[in-house]
């Protein structure tokens, strides 16, 4: 049995990114997103989830890509960080990945939306993004004025 760190891997844009599974909470089609009037764009609206009001943050707006309609392959990525629960709204999330931690490297100086990355697996014929949830909520919440 490995000790490597787990991952799960959504897509965004034909790009992979991987969030740390300890921070994951659970993945879940994409059913209603209700909008909320007045909020950032990178807010796509709140889920009702197990119980619970989730916001719904669209990782593609987060990481300045386009926004683009849900379909059958999207997906909310049900994060944690701290006492925040979020769902990161993504086009698709189907792998659940180990990696060898030499796989993984800082992500370069200057790359756009680093601020939000924890390093990039580089893999034969395969380069993923490690997202940073923490980073990626805190640096939501300066966007919001919190």
């Amino acid at each position: 049995m490995t000790n490597d760190p787990a991952y799960v891997v959504c897509r965004l844009a034909e790009t992979s990114y991987a969030i740390a599974a300890s921070d994951v909470q659970q993945l879940e089609m994409v059913d209603t997103v209700t909008r909320v009037p007045g909020s950032q764009e990178s807010l796509d609206g709140v889920v009702y989830l197990r119980g619970q009001v989730v916001p719904v943050l669209s990782l593609r707006r987060r990481l300045g890509l386009e926004r683009i309609d849900y379909d059958y392959s999207s997906r909310l990525v049900i994060v944690r960080s701290e006492e925040r629960v979020v769902a990161l709204a993504v086009d698709s999330a189907s792998e659940f990945l180990t990696f060898p931690p030499e796989c993984c490297q800082a992500p370069p100086e200057g790359l756009r939306g680093a601020s939000c990355l924890a390093g990039v697996i580089t893999l034969k014929d395969r380069m993923i993004l490690v997202l940073d949830v923490g980073r990626l909520l805190d640096g939501d919440s300066q966007q919001r004025g919190d």
